[in-house]
């Protein structure tokens, strides 16, 4: 394994776990405000639902970069990656969601002023965020992809840790 590759993962993991201090954040503030919240009550539900599903997330992510540290990407680590991106589509729809929300208080006083900027805030940072995140997932498993279909018998294959570069051997 090179150097690259676990500096990489252990700055993923490092990610991860403060990431996950940001979802229990979002799980407190919506459990001790979740009915304070009149004029859109969805609100703290939505959340709660963040807080769970991105703990869930970034602890399934966590175990993704140990398993493919130890067992080199393959199409064991291609399948546990496929409910990542669903995740992320879902977390992404979810933020939207919870902007769309944000957007219907129609009076600031129908809602606490914490869960209201904590819910707007954290709309936009996490909507971009799950974003980016995805089209970074669909650059690699376009890449990875390529790498899959063009190998057979007369291809080698050489992962530079970036790319992974395709050559066919004479």
């Amino acid at each position: 394994m090179d150097a690259f590759g676990v500096c990489g993962s252990l700055f993923g993991i490092l990610f991860c776990l403060i990431q996950n201090a940001f979802f229990f954040a979002t799980l407190i503030i919506s459990a001790i405000r979740k009915n304070e919240c009149h004029g859109e009550p969805r609100l703290p539900i939505w959340l709660i639902v963040l807080g769970s599903v991105g703990i869930g997330f970034n602890c399934f992510w966590i175990i993704y970069l140990i398993v493919c540290h130890l067992c080199s990407y393959n199409k064991s680590t291609k399948a546990i990656s496929i409910p990542l991106v669903f995740l992320l589509i879902f977390l992404l729809i979810w933020s939207i969601t919870g902007l769309v929300w944000h957007g219907k208080l129609e009076d600031a006083s129908g809602c606490d002023a914490l869960v209201r900027n904590f819910v707007k805030v954290t709309g936009i940072v996490m909507t971009n965020f799950f974003g980016i995140l995805i089209c970074c997932g669909c650059c690699v498993l376009i890449q990875s992809s390529d790498s899959d279909s063009s190998s057979d018998t007369t291809t080698s294959v050489r992962n530079t840790g970036k790319w992974v570069l395709v050559w066919v051997s004479e």
